[in-house]
């Protein structure tokens, strides 16, 4: 029987394994000798001369010192760019993402005609061959969006907060006008990809629950180091489940939903009825807290909102931290105390006990599929 073939297929899988590996650990200690990576990778020294050589040639690494043939190697992290997208309400976010990670160049655009379907895929289209006229070497665009999307064809199955987003094959349309690798994926699992995949702190995580309260309220879940998408791509959404009593109309059409007590507009909205004032984002929050105090009390009342669906998330994965990602960390730093509390208050047992909460980076979901991506190029067999 002639195994030629399957030899073939078995030695290609074993070099992308290996330069993958190569590559997420210099992305992860950002400087190591090719005898050091042999060790730290399990991989014989003569495979990760070969594979060195390969990816010097690609240029996704570099030498410490391009004088010095034998110099440590580092992520050649200018050398390419992922462009990097996020849509919301109204508003599309545009940036490019380097090999180490780093985002730069952020732009955000706001108009009216991002009110239709139609409108929203336009603008993202102009917007992006903007960023790619600008940018040289790009490995491929990234996409967050805050719906469900379907993790095999990555088709935007469902969107609430953005107009009339239901099975809009959006990854397809972005490959038609531009023939370079995409991704799209939810807003929440990207930023879990962040900490995933970017963040060295996170990468031992086990089982955790990434959070993102933005226009509507998120949740992405890691378990035994894997993210769960869920069998149609909607693990975590916990933005409509029922979260109050008061018959508050969602956008969904149902009542009561998170997002309905808290979310950023409706805390927002809440804000300027309560006390007279026009704040329109978390940083505008912010800098009216210290004229106006009764905004922290506010702020408890919707953290205490989320911690009703947040704790029944909690006390069935049990998980080591709770990750809050997408805003400002002096926001999260506010909403915190309450936050704990309300899970304190609602939780027993263990789950009390290892009752944990961390804040993420900002701009974590456009970072989070950018890492995504690279993740996507970086083991495939070619």
């Amino acid at each position: 029987m002639d195994t030629t073939n399957n030899t073939h297929t078995e030695q290609t899988r074993k070099r992308a394994e290996n330069r993958y590996s190569i590559l997420r650990t210099l992305q992860s200690v950002r400087s190591m000798k090719r005898t050091e990576l042999a060790d730290h990778c399990g991989i014989r020294k003569s495979s990760v001369t070969s594979l060195v050589d390969e990816l010097l040639e690609k240029k996704w690494i570099r030498l410490e010192n391009p004088d010095r043939p034998r110099s440590p190697l580092q992520m050649n992290e200018k050398a390419w760019s992922i462009i990097t997208a996020e849509l919301d309400t109204g508003r599309i976010t545009i940036g490019e993402v380097d090999l180490e990670g780093d985002l730069k160049g952020i732009e955000e655009f706001r108009s009216k005609a991002m009110s239709t379907k139609k409108g929203m895929l336009d603008a993202l289209i102009k917007h992006l061959k903007d960023k790619l006229s600008k940018t040289k070497q790009v490995m491929g665009i990234a996409l967050s969006i805050p719906g469900v999307i379907d993790p095999a064809s990555e088709k935007c199955v469902s969107a609430i907060n953005l107009p009339d987003f239901n099975d809009v094959p959006i990854k397809k349309l972005l490959q038609d006008n531009f023939k370079i690798p995409v991704v799209i994926e939810n807003d929440v699992r990207s930023s879990l990809y962040c900490s995933l995949y970017l963040d060295k702190r996170t990468k031992a995580l086990d089982t955790a629950i990434y959070l993102d309260i933005t226009s509507g309220v998120g949740s992405a879940i890691l378990v035994h180091g894997s993210p769960v998408p869920g069998s149609n791509g909607a693990a975590g959404e916990i933005g409509h489940l029922k979260a109050g009593e008061e018959g508050r109309i969602c956008r969904c059409g149902q009542k009561d939903c998170l997002e309905t007590y808290s979310s950023i507009p409706v805390i927002c909205d809440k804000i300027n009825s309560k006390l007279g004032l026009n704040v329109q984002t978390t940083e505008e929050v912010i800098a009216a807290l210290d004229k106006n105090p009764q905004i922290k009390e506010i702020l408890d009342e919707a953290a205490s909102h989320i911690a009703r669906p947040l704790s029944a998330m909690m006390a069935a994965l049990d998980p080591e931290v709770v990750i809050l990602g997408n805003q400002p960390r002096s926001f999260y730093e506010l909403i915190t105390p309450a936050l704990k509390n309300s899970l304190e208050s609602r939780l027993n047992g263990p789950a009390t006990r290892s009752l944990k909460i961390e804040i993420a980076k900002e701009h974590s979901s456009m970072r989070g599929t950018a890492a995504l991506l690279m993740d996507q190029i970086f083991s495939s067999l070619d």
